[in-house]
This record gives structure tokens, sequence and C-alpha cells, in this order.
């Protein structure tokens, strides 16, 4: 099997699969310049390691992801792009309309993520983004100020979007944090495709030293 072949079955990159090879956890053949890899270890690996790219993965396997410190998958480019869209499963997301009046009440009951997280993150934001993104349980989703929920489809304007976190996810978020951790912060940037993403990745590897070493 080729790099190419391996890496659809796994759902990386190439240059991924090569990486993989180098650190034993593939074997493989050279011929020349190319690798040809053992098939059943490839798909032995793409069922442990990650799941195919057409599978949901369920809220508390997604947290487990973002929260686990392995963050080999943010170093490139196509296996980035794959595991943001696996994990956007990690919450039920829904947008709405809620009047300006309403706005700082909503800030204060949700965890914040989006521009909010990004600028208590020391990451530079654009101002004049006002959405309101950000993370509650479901049962303090029924107890939020109202708002006219749309489907996250409708071309209607919206400012505030809500990931519901399941009940029988634990709470994934610090004790005592308002805003949710830099790796979600990207997450929710990327998936608006906010122009700070770019600038929340590239503070990522050093933000996840510090919380590897504890700081």
């Amino acid at each position: 099997m080729t790099c190419a072949d391996a890496a659809a079955v796994i759902g990386v990159g190439p240059g991924r699969v090569r990486q993989l090879v180098a650190d034993g956890e593939l074997s493989a053949d050279r011929f020349g310049n190319a690798l040809l890899l053992d098939s059943e270890r490839v798909h032995e690996y793409a069922h442990i390691r990650l799941p195919a790219p057409h599978r949901r993965v369920d809220p508390a396997s997604a947290w487990s992801t973002i929260t686990d410190n392995q963050f080999d998958w943010l170093y490139e480019a196509d296996e980035r792009d794959l595991m943001r869209r696996r994990l956007r499963s990690r919450a039920s997301f829904t947008r709405g309309y809620a009047h300006r009046s309403l706005l700082p009440d909503l800030k204060s009951l949700i965890m914040l993520s989006g521009q909010a997280a990004a600028e208590h993150h020391g990451v530079p934001v654009d101002a004049r983004d006002s959405s309101l993104i950000g993370y509650v349980t479901a049962e303090a989703f029924d107890t939020l100020p109202p708002v006219v929920w749309r489907p996250l489809s409708s071309p209607r304007s919206w400012n505030i979007e809500i990931g519901v976190i399941p009940e029988d996810v634990p709470w994934p978020f610090a004790s005592g944090a308002e805003v949710v951790d830099l790796v979600t912060c990207w997450l929710d940037l990327e998936d608006h495709q906010e122009r700070s993403a770019r600038l929340a990745l590239d503070q990522l590897p050093g933000w996840l030293r510090e919380r590897r070493s504890g700081g």
C-alpha cells in the first residue's frame, strides 16, 4: 500500500503517514524513493487511532481528544481540518438572534468562546465582530433569556451561537473558568472562518507546552 493509499485509509495527509513510519507506528518497506506499507497494519491503526472520516465522534470522545494534551493532528493542515470537522460533534450547536439589551446577561451565563475567549488568551481579534459564542449544559440552555433560535443553515442574521453539551458528558472546562481553553477557542474561530483563527493557531504550541507543564 502506498503512502497516498494509507493516508486515505487513516484520514491524514501523506506527510503524516511518512512520519508515522519514521516513528515506528506503521511498518513499511522502501523501494527506491517509495514506501510500501503493510495494509493490515494500516487498517488496524485507522480503526484504533482515528475514526473513519465519515464516522461521527460522540461528544465524550470529542472532549477527550480536546483535553488529553495529544495534539499531533494540529501540525498538518489536512489532518487538522479533518479533525476539526470531526470535533464539531462536541456539542449541539444552535444560532439565534437576541436583542442587544440581553447580550450582557447572556454573556454572563455561558462559557465564552470565539472572539471573547481569544481576547482573554491574548489573541488579537477584530473588535467589529460582536457575535457571541459559548457553551452551556443542556439544563442551563433551557433557562437562558429569550432568544429567537434558528437552524444553523438559516441565511438570516444571528448574533449568538450556543454549543449545548449533553447531560451525560462531564463539564469539560476548568472549574471557575469564564472562557474556554485555547484549543476549543481555535476550533470555534476556525469553524466560523474568523481571521483570528490563524493567530490563535500560532499561539497554540506555546499554550499547550504551558498546559502540559501545569502552568
